[in-house]
């Protein structure tokens, strides 16, 4: 007579996986970067309309300018994103997967059940 076990053991699905170090370095340098870009733009504007258009817009530039490096570098060393795991026990995702039907989805021990019972010896 085989036993059957009544641990649970733990089962890794694909989505379990984490993303991969190199794919989170390489966004965070790509955020970086872009910012680092608009920063560069803001300066320069900033620098090149001083005095033609209005002070609050020259100062909202430079301002921007100050602060991206600051929050820039907050978000890149900030650390990876917590990645989003699939809920596999929604309803809606499972109603591709029904039971079959038919003699083989009998319960073991019936009659006219293909399934061989795994307690008989």
């Amino acid at each position: 007579m085989r036993v059957l076990s009544r641990r649970k053991t733990t089962v890794y699905t694909v989505t379990d996986a984490s993303r991969p170090l190199s794919e989170d370095v390489d966004e965070r340098q790509r955020r970086y970067l872009i910012s680092m870009g608009v920063r560069m733009i803001c300066f320069i504007l900033a620098v090149a309309l001083w005095g033609r258009v209005h002070p609050v817009l020259s100062g909202l530039l430079l301002v921007g300018a100050i602060l991206l490096p600051y929050t820039s570098v907050i978000f890149a060393n900030g650390g990876p994103k917590p990645a989003e795991k699939a809920d596999l026990t929604d309803p809606a995702e499972l109603r591709g997967l029904s039971a079959p039907s038919g003699p083989a989805a009998t319960v073991s021990g019936e009659a006219g059940s293909d399934i061989p019972s795994e307690t008989n010896p």
